[in-house]
């Protein structure tokens, strides 16, 4: 849509085709330009959206400029990759000997959704800035912009602005929200939780605002009187449990102690949400019984950024010796030291109000007791190491050394010596030495030398050397 307004508005003459072929490098695949003769060549795809295995000119843009921007180190090195890229069997591929600055590359990806763009009060923003224009939408009609590229072109953070100029009493509730986050009048997390992505499907429909807003009302006795037989000890922090009567007493203080964790990087002290404001006190909500919109249930998936799947192993590379011919990286020859699980779901429930912090915080670990697990995780994930049950034994030339590659297990076993063969079952290295344990130096030997020390060049000094 956009690309065709451009186009119109500046009187751009190109073909139909090329108009086809611009549009599937955008979306990173051939869809619109499958007729085309000769047909195009399928590594132009993997330049601008790479759908195959993430690598991409836009992943590398935004993850060097912003780690520069907030501070951080970026580790991943686009000089050499570019460099060494190049086009084997119709795909893009990479020196094998790069395949650790790959996997760096997605690492950073990673790192940089968990720390930044999904930081905790960044989601608290954006949950804001979501009401707020949900609120002026009968005003402004926004979803009827998106179809109208001259509209939508209009559709910058400049709007949040014009709503605070607004005097219109349509825009009362969303000017009140933008107040809200310019005073970092933020809702405050009170819990998180991170677990298995299929967790997401299985407590999307449970474990919700209205879940938990009911729970707290149960838990203060709103409306149920014998609220103490539901909650007799909850456990409020590492370490500390009080009774459902403590957690109605201290929920009155302000100042209660609720799990927060550091700020955003390079945030100010007094920007900082967890920071005391005396100008700027909050409302005491602790005797209001708490309702749906005081809660929020935030679910953030992170990954590599190919989902459940491992992106390195999508990454097809080639070999010194043979550069014209391309395989995918097997996980026994990109190390041992990877995770089993490429992708994450954070669970975080937070308050509006801090007054309310810790019974929101104990209503929602009550309805969390309540939802279903999954009884063995480790059947969900596939399992990254996939080695052979056939044990492989490599001598090396010249040594006396025989290391032997056994098959992963759970747990080591204990140290067996069997006929002057150290072995260790089931571990990942297996060690034989030939000809036995080396000799020790007796007691005796050592006192000899102490009291009758050997010249520098004697008989006795060089066998001490040996």
């Amino acid at each position: 849509m956009m690309l065709d307004a451009l186009i119109k508005e500046n009187g751009i003459k190109i073909s139909t085709d090329k108009v086809e072929f611009i549009k599937d490098l955008i979306q990173g695949e051939s869809r619109m330009s499958l007729h085309h003769d000769p047909p195009e060549k399928p590594f132009l795809f993997e330049i601008v959206a790479n759908k195959a295995n993430g690598i991409d000119v836009d992943k590398w843009d935004y993850l060097a400029r912003d780690s520069k921007m907030v501070g951080e180190t970026c580790p991943l090195v686009a000089t050499r990759l570019l460099e060494a890229a190049r086009v084997v069997d119709g795909r893009i591929a990479y020196n094998w000997k790069d395949s650790h600055s790959i996997n760096e590359l997605f690492y950073a990806r990673y790192s940089l959704h968990k720390k930044i763009y999904n930081h905790k009060v960044a989601r608290a923003i954006e949950h804001m800035i979501v009401e707020a224009l949900i609120a002026a939408e009968p005003v402004y009609h926004m979803a009827d912009k998106i179809d109208d590229p001259s509209e939508y072109l209009l559709l910058t953070d400049s709007i949040l602005e014009e709503i605070e100029r607004s005097k219109d009493p349509r825009l009362e509730e969303s000017r009140r929200i933008i107040r809200d986050l310019r005073r970092r009048k933020i809702p405050h997390r009170v819990e998180e939780k991170c677990v298995h992505a299929d967790y997401r499907s299985l407590w999307k429909e449970r474990l919700t605002p209205a879940a938990v807003a009911a729970m707290a009302r149960e838990i203060a006795g709103h409306t149920n009187p014998n609220f103490k037989e539901i909650l007799p000890r909850t456990k409020l922090s590492d370490g500390e449990t009080t009774s459902a009567d403590t957690v109605i007493t201290d929920v009155a203080s302000p100042t209660t102690d609720v799990a927060t964790p550091d700020p955003i990087p390079g945030t100010p002290a007094s920007m900082d949400p967890d920071t005391p404001d005396d100008s700027n006190e909050e409302e005491d909500f602790s005797n209001v019984p708490v309702t749906e919109k005081d809660v929020i249930v935030d679910f953030c998936l992170l990954h590599y950024g190919m989902k459940e799947k491992d992106p390195l192993g999508l990454v097809p590379c080639y070999g010194k010796n043979d550069p014209y011919h391309c395989s995918f990286i097997r996980p026994s020859e990109s190390g041992s030291l990877k995770p089993r699980n490429f992708q994450e779901l954070v669970v975080r429930c937070y308050a509006r109000h801090r007054s309310q912090g810790k019974i929101i915080q104990a209503a929602f670990r009550k309805v969390m007791e309540k939802l279903p697990v999954i009884e063995d995780e480790s059947n969900v994930a596939s399992i990254v190491a996939d080695r052979s049950s056939t044990p492989l034994a490599i001598q090396s030339p010249g040594s006396s050394f025989t290391v032997v590659d056994a098959p992963i297990t759970p747990k080591p076993t204990k140290v067996e010596k069997v006929n002057s063969e150290v072995t260790a079952p089931n571990t990942f290295m297996t060690v034989t030495r030939s000809g036995g344990s080396p000799r020790k130096k007796s007691n005796k030997r050592k006192e000899e030398d102490r009291e009758f020390p050997a010249e520098p060049d004697s008989p006795l000094r060089k066998r001490s050397k040996r």
